[in-house]
């Protein structure tokens, strides 16, 4: 049994080293393009979600007062919002044309994405 642990070891592709994500990954992969191994920066990251993030609040900030909506109501739209609009829509998008810029300098190996449903 010992033998045939240490075989599967040999095959075996885990890496050895832990992985620390941050979570803003899965906004920077698209399914049509190679993923490489390693997330862009935190800090292109962070950058390209701020740009995608700072008109939609501009743009909130003067649409959702009008309606004079109940504080929770105003804030969950005020959220929900900009959240689903980043999701869908913004960050493919945007990951697409900087893409280039996002992952420059990446000597790692591409691996096909993976499509998550």
């Amino acid at each position: 049994m010992a033998a045939q642990l240490e075989e599967g070891d040999a095959h075996s592709v885990a890496a050895d080293q832990a992985q620390v994500k941050t979570g803003l990954e899965t906004w920077f992969a698209l399914p049509d393009m190679p993923l490489p191994r390693r997330a862009p920066p935190r800090w292109k990251m962070a950058l390209v979600t701020w740009l995608a993030l700072l008109p939609q609040i501009i743009v909130l900030s003067y649409l959702i007062p009008p309606l004079r909506l109940p504080f929770l109501a105003g804030t969950a739209l005020s959220t929900a919002l900009p959240v689903m609009m980043l999701t869908w829509v913004l960050m493919p998008s945007l990951t697409r044309l900087l893409y280039g810029w996002l992952y420059a300098g990446s000597d790692t190996p591409r691996v096909p994405a993976v499509r998550a449903e």
